[in-house]
């Protein structure tokens, strides 16, 4: 077993509880941020690469995507690596 510098052992519990991610997923109306930063843009494109929506979000708000056509996307949260989204 490894210690850290508090004499602690090592983990990897914060870091990944600071990825992002959403819910739920399939979306048929509002998703909700739920990991990641605090606040930030959310941007969504669609399968072509094209910028469908980019707008300001707060991690537990939910976000209305009522008005995306429904279809496949790619959704990235601030310098976050893309995740798929289907939208329903």
């Amino acid at each position: 077993m490894f210690s850290g510098a508090s004499g602690g052992p090592l983990g990897t519990r914060a870091a990944a509880s600071a990825r992002a991610s959403f819910y739920p997923n399939p979306v048929a109306g509002a998703l909700t941020v739920a990991g990641g930063a605090a606040a930030g843009t959310l941007r969504l494109r669609d399968a072509a690469g094209r910028a469908v929506l980019a707008q300001a979000y707060r991690r537990g708000q939910p976000v209305d995507l009522s008005a995306v056509a429904p279809g496949r996307y790619w959704l990235q949260l601030d310098q976050e690596p893309p995740l798929p989204l289907l939208k329903r």
